[in-house]
């Protein structure tokens, strides 16, 4: 697969994932609250601290599996060490703290609240997400719209793959998107941005189908992973409403604690609101950076660093642009020539940076062996050439 960074390094070990991610962090949700908490949260540490080391020879897997290993650490660092969840989080319509309920009722409720990344049903569910499924819709309705989503997003996917097979940017044999033609490189961001949107939607998608079909869950326990595009006319919008949320807990709730609690900054200061913004990028950058590593093997191959961090100022400078613009007169809702003006802006700020994350993971076939469609529904009742690559 033209994959050689992890060569020499021992094989992933099953046992270990499954009692970091699997075993000590639902466990810290289930157990009452306690001072030893932490010791689970050092085991977690400890674990995937050597799982990073480790490979299963698959740089696609590696770096889902990197992603996953910091994920476990940002999320039991806020779930053990900064929050005490039976006391402080709760479902909608839960009246009591679940820290005095049986063991049975604790599991239930941790394991929901480990399942549920996005706080979906929660409380502490973000208000930006999308809407959530109506109370009358009933789980037949729910699959038969599932379903369809997966099959549209199935044929989404299948056209960007034709593309993206076909664009040397995205070969790992190629050439950098930044040398691209200007117009091409603006094809070339949407193609990636339409190819993940599709495949997480897919995934998301068959999850949803299965959990709701089995009784696990209820249709309204599932919201779609993405916002609207629409949204997406400045950089903060576009991080905080379009792109997944998936790791919009961890990511405010170490920003509020250093915010509120280390530096004392009151709610809805420019102080609070700028060391929030930094801290959600800087869980951002550690944990791309750990996917990083996990697939490469290197620290300094990967991009994630400058990219991630480059974003809260540019999110700084458009705030401050809208601010000025404001002092002029221009207020209230963006018109549609407003709007057109952020598209423009945000395409282009991602048509500048995003070549320096995404030409390594190009480098090693990420693309090719990871985000496309392996087969092609579309070539294949066409010219019927059906099977289009590895995996």
């Amino acid at each position: 697969m033209g994959y050689t960074l992890a060569e020499g390094y021992p094989p992933f070990s099953l046992p270990i994932f499954a009692f970091t991610t699997l075993i000590s962090l639902p466990a810290s949700l289930i157990v009452r609250p306690n001072p030893y908490r932490w010791i689970l949260w050092v085991s977690i540490v400890a674990g995937d601290a050597y799982l990073v080391f480790t490979t299963t020879h698959h740089p696609v897997v590696d770096y889902f599996l990197g992603s996953v290993y910091a994920g476990s650490i940002l999320l039991g660092s806020d779930y053990i060490l900064l929050t005490e969840p039976q006391k402080e989080l709760r479902l909608r319509g839960q009246k009591d703290a679940v820290d005095s309920a049986p063991l049975s009722e604790r599991f239930r409720w941790g394991i929901r609240l480990w399942s549920s990344l996005r706080g979906v049903g929660w409380t502490h569910e973000p208000s930006r997400l999308s809407a959530s499924v109506s109370p009358e819709t009933t789980r037949l309705a729910f699959i038969r719209r599932r379903l369809l989503v997966v099959v549209m997003n199935m044929f989404l996917l299948d056209a960007m793959s034709i593309y993206n097979r076909a664009n040397p940017a995205f070969l790992g044999n190629g050439i950098s998107m930044a040398d691209r033609p200007w117009l091409l490189r603006y094809m070339d961001l949407l193609a990636w941005v339409w190819t993940s949107q599709a495949q997480m939607r897919i995934l998301h998608g068959i999850v949803s189908v299965v959990s709701v079909l089995s009784g696990l869950s209820g249709p309204r326990d599932w919201v779609d992973p993405f916002g609207s595009l629409l949204d997406a006319y400045t950089l903060r919008r576009l991080w905080g409403r379009t792109w997944h949320q998936f790791v919009n807990r961890f990511a405010s709730s170490h920003g509020k604690y250093l915010a509120r609690k280390v530096l004392r900054c009151p709610s809805g200061t420019l102080a609070s609101s700028l060391i929030q913004l930094y801290t959600s990028f800087a869980m951002s950058i550690f944990l791309h950076m750990v996917a990083d590593f996990t697939m490469f093997k290197r620290w300094n191959v990967g991009g994630s660093f400058f990219f991630f961090a480059i974003q809260p100022f540019a999110i700084m400078f458009e705030t401050g642009v809208i601010m000025l613009a404001r002092k002029f007169g221009h207020s209230g809702e963006p018109g549609i020539w407003t709007r057109l003006v952020g598209y423009a802006w945000v395409l282009t700020w991602f048509v500048l940076t995003f070549p320096g994350w995404f030409d390594p993971m190009s480098r090693v076939r990420f693309m090719e062996i990871g985000l496309n469609m392996p087969f092609s529904i579309i070539l294949g009742l066409w010219k019927g050439e059906w099977w289009q690559g590895d995996v």
